[in-house]
């Protein structure tokens, strides 16, 4: 038993080099704060008038297909966060944002990352460091790309045009925190247009310049309790 498990990671690790994953990749934070202050703006029902907060955004390894990489591991379609990069590629997570994980046949090593090559090979490193990569050209390769992740750290506001009746517009506000809306702070609310072309809202501030029941033309004079 002890001969046979010896031979099949030699097999499984035969064409395989020595490599450590990285760690030192870190999502980028973005700061939106739309549209531009003082920029005439026209949206439908429906659409944002504004819109401003924090996004958290990452690179991820998309794979549409399952992959096999050998007989022994295949990764199942879905994102692979990035975790760093190398000299020797970049590496991502081994579960999925969807949470599928990287398959693993009985007596093969775990596996602690995806390595993207330089050169674009597919390799799986192992707890062992040991780097087992596909042994025959993938049909569907994987595409990096950029996401918006769930995160504690992202957070937005909106104002959402909602149409008018007579001289009075209304105005959905809305708020989201893991891209997922937070429906006990969502409000809806009218304005009298007869009192005021000026409205406000948790310190966002609008000038309507016209406004009916399909679009509404304004200009942002103040976002949400910021001047940005």
């Amino acid at each position: 038993m002890l001969k046979n498990n010896i031979l099949f990671t030699f097999i499984i690790f035969i064409l395989c080099a020595c490599a450590a994953p990285s760690y030192n990749y870190k999502p980028e934070v973005e700061n939106i704060s739309l549209p531009p202050l003082g920029v005439q703006n026209t949206v439908n029902i429906g659409d944002d008038m504004v819109r401003q907060g924090t996004i958290v955004k990452a690179e991820v390894l998309s794979f549409d297909t399952l992959t096999k990489i050998n007989f022994a591991y295949s990764i199942p379609p879905g994102n692979y966060r990035k975790t760093g990069d190398s000299s020797v590629g970049q590496n991502f997570a081994t579960t999925s944002i969807e949470g599928q994980q990287v398959t693993i046949r009985a007596l093969a090593d775990p596996v602690v990352s995806i390595l993207l090559k330089s050169n674009k090979d597919i390799c799986l490193i192992t707890f062992l460091n040991l780097a087992s990569c596909s042994t025959s050209e993938i049909t569907t390769p994987p595409t990096i790309r950029q996401i918006i992740l769930p995160s504690d750290r992202s957070f937005q506001q909106t104002l959402i045009y909602s149409g008018k009746v007579g001289n009075r517009i209304k105005i959905g506000y809305r708020e989201f925190i893991h891209n997922m809306a937070r429906s006990d702070f969502s409000n809806d609310v009218e304005y009298d247009l007869t009192e005021s072309k000026t409205i406000g809202y948790k310190g966002a501030l609008i000038e309507v310049i016209d406004a009916n029941n399909q679009s509404i033309t304004y200009k942002v004079i103040r976002n949400f309790n910021t001047t940005q």
